[in-house]
């Protein structure tokens, strides 16, 4: 980890990204530049209150990033990539 100071703890909930992760796992989070995001990567995203810590498995040319739950059967809603 480089600093504490650029990460924030947070503990997963549900099963969504099993076996990756279970509930009650610690995550660490960090920001990047969103131009930096590729198919496959492992984000979190705020929702209004809560954090969703989904895979990502498309981002469009207009810079929409569509996110799944490894355990999940269907993608998120879409979300806009901002930087």
């Amino acid at each position: 980890m480089k600093n504490k100071s650029d990460y924030i703890k947070i503990k997963s909930s549900g099963n969504s990204m099993f076996p990756l992760l279970r509930h009650q796992d610690t995550i660490f989070v960090r920001q990047l530049k969103k131009s930096r995001l590729k198919v496959n990567d492992i984000i979190t995203i705020k929702q209004g209150v809560f954090f969703i810590t989904h895979r990502i498995i498309y981002i469009s040319k207009a810079g929409l990033i569509l996110t799944k739950g490894d355990h999940n059967f269907f993608p998120d809603k879409p979300v806009k990539r901002r930087d």
